[in-house]
């Protein structure tokens, strides 16, 4: 065997052996579009729980890894090999909706020493949270290396990081944890998420006379194996863990000194059909009598990002594009009184059964998630034909 044949060779077997000692089975492509450094990101936030095909116990056998790549970020997930081979996958736009409730969760409650300036320390209850074991955000910084962005939507919900000092003073809103008997539910409504748990008896005479309990979120750790106050920091000083005070419901909350006047109303869009429903904030209308080409030229400009072309929604009178850097989508439709452009928070597409009074409900949401928002009132606007309806909300900052 000449040099370059024995060469190759040993870097193939090196290579075998590396993929034989990493936890997970993943794919050529995988290995290499993330690196040594993307791979070991992903293998500290993914834990073996149930397949995200199936729903089984993944077992002692290594899971596959099933990459889905949508642009501004990648979505990783852990398969029974059998029920996904393990791939990236950048096939055309997908939702992990479906995926979401085979996700499994693990948590563990304490008391901890917390100090809010020259006052005493005081016992804090803490319950932390690997809400999804099984799945996993990767993005890249801003020195291309993949980085998790798994709790990031979370804070904008008001979770923040922390380094030497769990010091969660406000209380998160639309969000509290529920009291029943030993057993603790924390929820955030924007998101529609909750946490059912039973803890000790320190802990929980803590959350009674605090009146609530620190929520910390991080998908770096298995919470069940947590052993020391000292690595909780350490995350926490790494950005690993996003935290917040989460109220107790019923509890009285002490109002804000000083009140702030909100700032100018915005306006938001909440437009069904039979086919499709969407949310979102109106950035500009226009003449409804100009054409399809001109209404789309007009709001070329107003979109900012990288758009990418439009793209026909059902008949003539709506076209969708999206920032292929951020995935924001934008829809432009022709109503009865303008063309109106609006920038998505939300959508669903296909068939549905739900009341307009739900869709309110799920619209509401969906203005505080994603716009930080809150509706006042949703009022009727005209429509595009008789078969559709439109709405219009008047919302101030949360």
């Amino acid at each position: 065997m000449g040099k370059g044949k024995r060469l190759r060779a040993a870097r193939a077997a090196a290579r075998r052996a590396e993929a034989a000692s990493y936890p997970f089975v993943v794919d050529e492509r995988t290995r290499d579009e993330l690196g040594p450094a993307g791979l070991a990101e992903l293998a500290l936030n993914l834990w073996p729980g149930d397949c995200q095909t199936c729903g089984w116990d993944l077992g002692v056998l290594r899971p596959a890894v099933l990459i889905r790549d949508a642009v501004a970020f990648v979505a990783a997930s852990l398969h029974h090999e059998r029920c996904q081979r393990p791939r990236w996958d950048d096939g055309p736009l997908w939702t992990s909706s479906a995926d979401a409730a085979l996700c499994s969760y693990t948590l563990r409650t304490f008391v901890l020493l917390t100090r809010r300036g020259t006052n005493p320390p005081e016992e804090t209850p803490v319950v932390v949270i690997n809400p999804s074991l099984e799945t996993t955000h990767l993005v890249r910084d801003p020195h291309g290396r993949w980085t998790s962005a798994s709790i990031d939507h979370h804070r904008a919900l008001g979770l923040r990081t922390f380094a030497h000092d769990l010091n969660v003073r406000e209380a998160l809103p639309d969000a509290r944890v529920v009291l029943d008997g030993d057993l603790l539910t924390v929820c955030l409504d924007d998101t529609g998420q909750s946490w059912g748990f039973a803890c000790d008896d320190q802990t929980l005479r803590r959350v009674r006379t605090r009146g609530g309990i620190a929520l910390a979120l991080t998908t770096a750790i298995d919470p069940t194996t947590l052993d020391s106050v000292e690595e909780f920091f350490a995350l926490g000083t790494a950005g690993r863990i996003a935290a917040g005070w989460v109220a107790l419901e019923g509890s009285e909350q002490p109002l804000p000194r000083n009140t702030v006047a909100p700032d100018a109303l915005r306006t938001f869009v909440l437009y069904h059909d039979p086919g499709h429903a969407s949310v979102g904030e109106l950035l500009a209308d226009t003449d409804r009598a100009i054409s399809p080409d001109r209404a789309r030229a007009w709001a070329q400009p107003l979109i900012p990002g990288s758009p990418i072309p439009w793209n026909r929604i059902g008949d003539a009178q709506a076209w969708f594009t999206l920032d292929a850097l951020t995935l924001d989508h934008y829809i432009l439709r022709r109503h009865d009184d303008a063309w109106k452009l609006v920038r998505v928070f939300a959508r669903i597409d296909g068939p549905r059964d739900r009341d307009e009074e739900s869709l309110r409900a799920w619209a509401n949401t969906a203005v505080r998630t994603r716009g930080g928002h809150r509706v006042l009132d949703w009022t009727p606007q005209p429509a595009t034909d008789d078969r559709s309806r439109t709405l219009h909300g008047l919302g101030t900052a949360k």
